[in-house]
């Protein structure tokens, strides 16, 4: 029995099919995406994740959504200076509504500030800001929420409540939510919480690093389209779909 190692080996079980998956490109996942969806994004510690942040970013300011940034405990700053020391331009952090969940440093558009302290306050300030109804399309990109579960949710019920809420924006047409998530920096936790993301969020995509290619695939999805989609690009080729986006 042929045993296959890996997408590119099951060419040679059925013909073509490895050269289809080899033209995913990561642009497919943003589209291919429902408004309403929560997405989970998983990386680990070695992965680039600024540059699937960047490429989301430019895709929905590309069609014409809005784009805000939850930034928990300042890990916007981290991803545009990634991105400055590798050539892309940070000029876009202009044209994205930042709301910065704990942390000191204002990077980008900040529009509101809520102190991390006691959850259901910060849940309050949280429902504010997104009203249910009359909403433009905005792109939702959740970045370091993995920190604050790591460093304030000490106790079941709060890590319950907590991720309950923040994936309870489910089913609104307006929004899509991206969650980019350091998967490393929760396997230490004394409760499931990434299984619970996972279970609660309609799609899963997994990116991961090999050299210097970045592997994905979607785990799970409502999109029955892009669901087990495959794909791996090299680093410098995204920088420059980055810079050079084309209309898709």
């Amino acid at each position: 029995m042929k045993i296959v190692k890996n997408f590119r080996d099951i060419n040679t079980l059925i013909p073509g099919w490895g050269d289809k998956m080899s033209e995913v490109s990561i642009f497919d996942i943003w589209k291919g995406t429902k408004f309403g969806e929560s997405v989970l994004m998983e990386f680990d510690s070695l992965s680039f994740s600024p540059l699937g942040v960047y490429s989301l970013a430019y895709w929905a300011r590309m069609k014409g959504f809005k784009v805000s940034v939850v930034d928990v405990l300042d890990t916007l700053k981290i991803y545009l200076s990634y991105a400055k020391m590798i050539g892309l331009g940070t000029s876009i952090a202009n044209d994205i509504e930042v709301i910065k969940l704990g942390g000191r440093i204002d990077s980008g558009n900040v529009s509101t500030r809520i102190p991390i302290t006691e959850e259901k306050v910060m849940e309050k300030e949280l429902m504010k800001l997104y009203p249910h109804e009359d909403n433009e399309k905005t792109i939702v990109i959740v970045l370091g929420i993995e920190k604050f579960l790591a460093l304030w949710c000490k106790l079941l019920p709060d890590i319950l409540s907590f991720l309950n809420f923040m994936l309870s924006f489910v089913g609104e047409e307006w929004m899509k939510s991206f969650y980019f998530i350091n998967v490393d920096l929760m396997k230490d936790f004394s409760f499931p919480a990434l299984s619970m993301l996972e279970e609660l969020s309609t799609t899963v995509v997994e990116i991961s690093k090999r050299g210097p290619v970045l592997h994905y695939i979607v785990r799970k999805a409502l999109n029955p389209e892009i669901d087990s989609l495959e794909g791996e690009i090299h680093i410098k080729e995204l920088i420059s779909e980055i810079e050079n986006p084309i209309e898709s």
